[in-house]
């Protein structure tokens, strides 16, 4: 047992990163690829094990952190996760083509993807949940100042997660 937490404990850690030739660190690529991604994945802790969503989102990067943006009804799983551990993990990919071999196992897939861990809450502030709203309409149609009724974030929840750790990959 002592060996299986060593080992997840050094997993956290980006610099072992089995494929380093694939590790992506600048940060601007890391937000490029971001920004050419359409979904992103929600793991959180839940009683029975992991639970894990695939959401829309919008993203940002403040003080050297990425901040992103998700909308949920305002009740369900998710949300009540969230209140229980604002400690999440998250994950994005996008698949760029397969790699054809002439052997069935030599075949490979091109890809870019993201993975990390932060702190994610449902947002209560208006002006925060419309901007929000805001960067995930920018993120899929390259216009943030949408006019956004009142209605719909009073009927919304705007979920933020502050990165914590993040690691890239791309082949």
């Amino acid at each position: 047992m002592h060996d299986d937490i060593s080992l997840m404990a050094k997993r956290t850690d980006n610099s072992l990163m089995r494929r380093k030739d694939r590790e992506v660190t600048d940060r601007e690529e890391i937000a490029a690829m971001i920004a050419g991604m359409d979904t992103i994945r929600l793991a959180m802790n839940a009683e029975d094990g992991p639970y894990i969503v695939p959401l829309s989102f919008g993203a940002e990067e403040v003080d050297g952190r990425f901040i992103f943006y998700m909308h949920s009804a305002i009740s369900g799983r998710k949300i009540e996760l969230i209140g229980l551990s604002h400690s999440v993990g998250f994950e994005l990919d996008k698949a760029n083509g397969l790699v054809a071999g002439k052997e069935a196992c030599e075949f490979s897939m091109r890809y870019q993807s993201v993975i990390g861990t932060g702190i994610a809450r449902v947002i209560t502030d208006g002006q925060e949940k419309l901007h929000g709203m805001r960067k995930i309409m920018e993120h899929y149609t390259s216009r943030y100042d949408w006019d956004i009724p009142e209605a719909v974030l009073t009927h919304t929840a705007i979920i933020r997660l502050d990165e914590e750790e993040i690691s890239a990959k791309r082949y």
